[in-house]
């Protein structure tokens, strides 16, 4: 859990730090705090004066002369093209003319390279190159570090960073379940047409479901009467809570805003996690247990609170803010009547769209509408009249 957290906290250091490096007007900044506290984790250092799993990483990023390699975003499919912009901020004394730039991949693969032929002004952020990479073939979803390093003509390192993208096969959903799609209220991103789209069969709301030969499953945005009466038939349904009202005031759960208060994530940092393995939906994209910057496009503006500690072998994805004992639920799954109930309030109005939320969404519809999805937590719940 330690070494978890101290790599999401790099991740975000990481990217301030080049953010703040990136931009020639600002001319400094400072780091708090030096070592973590009872109360805060924020430090560069653990309580007991240790350094932290990314001590070395981030003496690379501590220099005068620091790279920067930006991506026009996260995910990738693969045969991609990966425009890059590759910046130098420069503070060193050191004539960096003729200096040769070289990309490669972590397993040290030469990708390309470009001397600097211009004369670099010292306290200023300058873009050094502009590569476009094709993002390689895979067969499951993977990160894909690039290093970038700056060599003087003795081939000495003067300075190098990495970024990292994250590839993803083409889609191949789970189209052999049918779908109802139910969007009480309109309060959804997800449109029934990015479904129908991916392949799936859209079944009306009136459909009976039982007589169909094949998977099936109701992603809804509200727990109502239809719902419930799905439910009571032994049917599956996703439930997408992207509101407040999305479970019923008498529920013993509750689907809560994080935006005006500490839930939000902007004054404790929040870790995001997820079940990693199978057969949990979230393994197909699962680079890491706390989630990183793959997961922006679906980041969700609910939590759901009310999940006995008891009850967490059900909880598929969950957020813990700073401390261990303020935990909520991202993603529940529970036994309604005779029915599967599998509640999340991850988002995906990018389904179709961003290679993440279209894998994670397609993965949730197999796993809610198979053999995989067998919770043990039963819940009564009652629509609203």
């Amino acid at each position: 859990l330690a070494v978890a957290t101290q790599g999401h906290q790099f991740a975000s250091l990481k990217h301030e730090i080049e953010e703040i490096r990136a931009r020639a007007s600002i001319q400094g900044y400072v780091i708090t705090e030096f070592t973590d506290i009872n109360w805060e984790a924020n430090g560069l250092m653990a309580m007991w004066r240790e350094p932290k799993a990314y001590a070395a990483e981030l003496g690379k990023l501590q220099q005068d002369d620091l790279l920067i390699a930006r991506t026009d975003k996260h995910n990738y499919t693969s045969g991609e093209p990966i425009n890059l912009e590759v910046l130098l901020s420069h503070y060193s004394a050191r004539d960096l003319k003729g200096a040769q730039l070289v990309w490669l991949t972590i397993a040290g693969q030469h990708l390309g390279e470009e001397k600097i032929g211009a004369t670099i002004t010292p306290a200023a952020v300058t873009t050094v190159a502009r590569p476009t990479l094709p993002a390689p073939r895979v067969t499951h979803p993977q990160p894909w570090p690039v290093r970038f390093l700056l060599r003087d003509g003795s081939g000495r390192v003067l300075a190098e960073n990495r970024v990292e993208v994250f590839i993803y096969p083409k889609t191949s959903p789970a189209t052999a379940t049918a779908i109802t799609f139910r969007d009480t209220g309109g309060t959804l991103g997800l449109k029934a047409e990015q479904l129908s789209g991916a392949g799936y069969t859209l079944l009306g709301s009136g459909a009976d479901t039982r007589t169909l030969n094949r998977p099936t499953l109701m992603i809804a945005s509200r727990f109502d009467e239809e719902i419930a009466r799905r439910l009571r038939e032994g049917g599956s349904v996703l439930l997408l809570a992207d509101s407040k009202d999305a479970l019923p005031p008498n529920a013993p759960l509750k689907v809560t805003p994080r935006e005006g208060s500490d839930l939000d994530g902007n004054w404790v940092t929040n870790f995001n996690w997820v079940r990693d393995r199978a057969p949990s939906p979230f393994a197909p994209v699962a680079f890491t247990k706390v989630l990183g910057f793959e997961s922006e496009r679906v980041v969700p503006r609910f939590v759901i609170q009310g999940v006995r500690g008891a009850d967490y072998d059900d909880v598929l994805a969950g957020v813990f803010y700073g401390w261990l004992n303020n935990n909520a639920a991202l993603a529940l799954q529970a036994r309604v009547g005779t029915g599967h109930l599998l509640v999340t309030t991850l988002r995906f109005d990018d389904y179709g769209r961003d290679p993440y939320a279209t894998h994670l969404l397609d993965a949730l519809v197999a796993y809610a509408s198979g053999p995989d999805c067998a919770p043990k937590l039963a819940l009564d719940i009652a629509p609203p009249r």
